[in-house]
């Protein structure tokens, strides 16, 4: 087919092995560059029409700018060429997919994905509030005024560097060295830490939760959920979205979500009695790869009414889950969206505050600090290599020093365990032999030879 005359220096249209259409042309500073030609909702071209279309576009911005002669203007063309495909084919409420599309992009995962799009999102109803749709209208000022705006709301200093560090990631990657968040600074962390729960109020929590006139939604998988945590110090999202794959042979084997990408080993730990009861009590009701099903499911769509049920329980059980802020806090005063003056709060209990608890349990009951670090999951490379030595008979005298809740006859009942064993014909006898030799320690075999002696 017969090519169109292209002007000098127009540069190259051609397609590469994926599919997508690339322009390639001389830079400002006589070097090649190569970008994807994408559409206006920014995705790939793939079709060669587009592409011969959208390149030749491209390259009559650029002559234009290019022909500007004035010192000033020329500095001003420089920065704009490097944001100009960007500025050309992409508008604001299309941003997003044009930054998922883009190649250089980190690696993230789907929490994290899902994180950096909410906060887009709040950014750009701000955008739409104030009438600001095109790139080349958001300035500096625009983004210095959204995040001093979120900042009298009253969040943390925690939080709005999340919102900061998500949009300057984002921008960044859209319009190089162009982002209208680049010169912002984060604000300085304040130490706000969750504490450990004492064993007295471990007690008063699970006695509250026991108690069979106190409603909690999915209570029995809640109630599992807060073991782990207390057991394993596990974090929510562990806990909630516990899989039944996870166990195996008288122990769980997981990466931790957090630290699945830096760590390079399984953690491996054992069950202790109670979590063993619960498992096979959430057997009845096992319908999906979830331990606790209907747990799961509201943790991917709600996973602060998770939390809010937690600290409702706190409460319940006598324990104040927040404290007002010190004079050490900077923001102990804030303006809310109503313009009211408020005493901050901060959080001091909540359901991290389990893994708190494990730690802290752990060590003043004098066990090898290294040995809890192995269980709550380290992602130093090199303790995580020294941690591997470590036996299963090791991690479970660590977690049977807790002060974990023990099952009780209620009215008149059998506790499960009981029953079964109570149930058990003569053929499963070496089963269950077999499984005690696995799972108790050396400790416990010589108690239960003492006892039936």
């Amino acid at each position: 087919m017969k090519k169109s005359h292209r002007a000098k220096g127009f540069g190259t249209v051609f397609k590469r092995a994926n599919g997508r259409y690339v322009y390639q042309f001389p830079g400002s500073n006589g070097h090649k560059k190569t970008i994807t030609l994408v559409d206006a909702e920014g995705n790939p071209i793939t079709v060669r029409e587009e592409a011969e279309t959208a390149a030749e576009k491209i390259f009559q911005d650029i002559t234009r700018i290019r022909q500007i002669d004035s010192r000033v203007e020329y500095m001003d063309k420089v920065a704009k060429e490097k944001q100009l495909i960007v500025q050309l084919t992409v508008d604001l409420p299309h941003l997003w997919e044009f930054y998922l599309n883009q190649p250089n992009r980190p690696d993230s995962g789907a929490v994290t994905l899902q994180s950096y799009h909410s906060i887009f999102e709040l950014f750009l109803k701000y955008c739409r509030d104030h009438q600001i749709m095109s790139l080349a209208d958001l300035s500096e000022e625009v983004a210095a005024n959204y995040m001093f705006g979120c900042w009298q709301q009253g969040i943390s200093a925690r939080t709005y560097n999340k919102h900061l560090q998500a949009l300057k990631l984002i921008f960044k990657t859209c319009t190089k060295d162009n982002s209208p968040f680049r010169s912002l600074k984060a604000k300085q962390a304040e130490t706000e830490g969750r504490k450990p729960f004492t064993p007295a109020q471990i007690t008063a929590i699970f006695q509250k939760l026991d108690e069979p006139e106190y409603y909690m939604l999915y209570k029995p998988e809640m109630r599992i959920m807060m073991l782990l945590g207390l057991a394993f110090g596990l974090r929510l999202h562990d806990a909630a979205c516990f899989q039944w794959s996870y166990i195996e042979d008288g122990a769980v084997r997981f990466k931790p979500a957090k630290t699945r990408r830096c760590l390079h080993h399984e953690l491996i730990l054992p069950i202790p009695p109670i979590l063993q009861e619960e498992f096979a009590l959430a057997k009845k009701w096992k319908r999906d790869e979830y331990l606790l099903p209907n747990v799961a499911a509201r943790y991917r769509t709600n996973s602060s009414g998770i939390s809010q049920d937690i600290s409702k329980l706190l409460e319940a059980s006598g324990i104040q889950t927040k404290e007002t802020a010190d004079n050490g806090i900077r923001r102990q005063v804030y303006t809310n969206p109503r313009g009211e003056r408020c005493m901050r709060h901060i959080g001091r209990y909540s359901f991290h505050s389990f893994r708190h608890t494990f730690c802290s349990l752990a060590a003043n009951a004098g066990n090898d600090l290294a040995v809890i670090r192995s269980i709550v999951g380290h992602t130093n490379e090199s303790m995580t290599e020294h941690y591997t030595h470590y036996s299963l008979e090791s991690k479970r005298k660590v977690i049977a020093s807790l002060p974990l809740p023990q099952y009780e006859k209620t009215d008149g009942q059998t506790a499960p365990f009981a029953a079964l064993i109570s149930g058990l014909p003569a053929t499963k006898l070496p089963v269950l032999v077999a499984c005690l030799e696995e799972v108790l320690s050396s400790e416990q075999k010589e108690e239960i030879v003492h006892r039936l002696a």
